[in-house]
């Protein structure tokens, strides 16, 4: 299936055949900007190229979603196009040797090379070894030394990557404002579900609180909710597992009562993660139990260092609806006041111009 677009040249008119197999209007509103001479381009050269509902999530949030901010702003930016001349380039979570050699040729050329990375990959401390290879380490360290600006997702990451880059500023991720379209009522319900969101390799975390999960499960009709790319087969309570599916992402949060988010803070590549994690969830009005990484702190999540803490919270949670109800109210507003794309893109205006 292809679809005819006509558009107006400067030698006249002609016609573009865009095919659209695995594209969506993002992308083909992305591949048209190829025919404008507009002269100050911002490029982002992320990754890998995907679908808006397909591509890696961070590239969503801090590709994506920025560009169509931007558009909206009449700044324009683009995925990086080989045969335009760019004033600067944002290179999102990209540092393999093809992207280092692309972003060294940019930079003789005078062009403004920014970093945009959301992962501690310097620091190592428990299991990171397991997340992060000594490559990756080296890559990642020879981009913080070519650019010019890095943008970073965490006061955490902030702090490690300072000591590499002077120029290295905080721009947290925005929350989509579709997620404020629909909005979870609380109810007395069997069984009440604690929901799990992310990567199933990750979800072994909930092993953490095993005990808790298994005790509350006796003494309460509860079951765990995991929204996974694949089913990451736990044994610890009952558990419904769903295919994760970025259209119906509001959909699949409402299914859950109580979002918890148990993580191993001796782990470095925990302690850098972002806000993100939670705040989808709490954007939709669900209450958040979770561990003390850095960047959930002071976030209105209840955040909890023991066993006994985990019990205590996930009981009085699941017991009264209207608790759920007052903290996923509470929730949902600081996300709204704090993390929409008008709010973040703005750092980016400033940052940019």
């Amino acid at each position: 299936m292809s679809l005819k677009l006509q558009i107006g040249l400067l030698d006249g008119m002609d016609y573009i055949t865009v095919n659209l197999n695995n594209m969506d209007s993002f992308l083909i509103f992305d591949y048209l900007k190829s025919y404008s001479n507009e002269k100050n381009r911002i490029g982002f050269v992320v990754p890998n190229v995907n679908t808006y509902n397909r591509v890696m999530a961070s590239t969503r949030i801090r590709c994506y979603d920025v560009i169509k901010y931007l558009d909206k702003r009449k700044i324009f930016a683009e995925l990086y196009k080989e045969n335009k001349d760019y004033k600067i380039v944002v290179f999102q979570k990209a540092f393999d040797e093809e992207h280092i050699e692309l972003a060294q040729k940019l930079k003789d050329r005078g062009c403004a090379i920014i970093f945009d990375i959301n992962v501690n990959y310097i620091e190592k401390k428990s299991e990171a070894v397991d997340y992060i290879l000594e490559k990756q380490t080296t890559n990642v360290k020879r981009m913080l030394e070519l650019s010019d600006t890095v943008i970073v997702t965490s006061k955490y990451l902030l702090d490690i990557y300072s000591k590499y880059n002077t120029s290295t500023i905080l721009i947290e991720e925005s929350i989509s404002n579709d997620l404020f379209k629909r909005k979870k009522k609380h109810t007395k319900r069997t069984p009440t579900k604690l929901l799990y969101i992310g990567y199933a390799v990750k979800a072994k975390e909930l092993l953490l609180i095993k005990g808790v999960l298994q005790r509350l499960h006796k003494e309460f009709d509860i079951k765990l909710l995991l929204i996974c790319e694949k089913d990451p087969k736990l044994n610890i309570i009952t558990y419904e597992f769903i295919k994760y599916n970025q259209k119906k992402l509001t959909k699949l949060l409402l299914e859950g009562d109580i979002k918890i988010a148990p993580r191993d803070i001796t782990s470095g590549y925990n302690l850098g993660h972002t806000f993100t994690k939670i705040a989808y969830p709490m954007a939709v009005g669900l209450p958040v139990v979770a561990s003390p990484v850095p960047s959930y702190k002071d976030r209105v999540a209840i955040l909890c260092e023991d066993e006994d803490c985990w019990y205590e919270r996930l009981k009085s949670l699941i017991e009264s609806p209207e608790k759920r109800t007052k903290l996923g109210n509470s929730s949902r507003e600081f996300i709204r006041e704090n993390f929409t794309i008008e709010k973040i893109g703005k750092q980016y205006i400033k940052i940019f111009n």
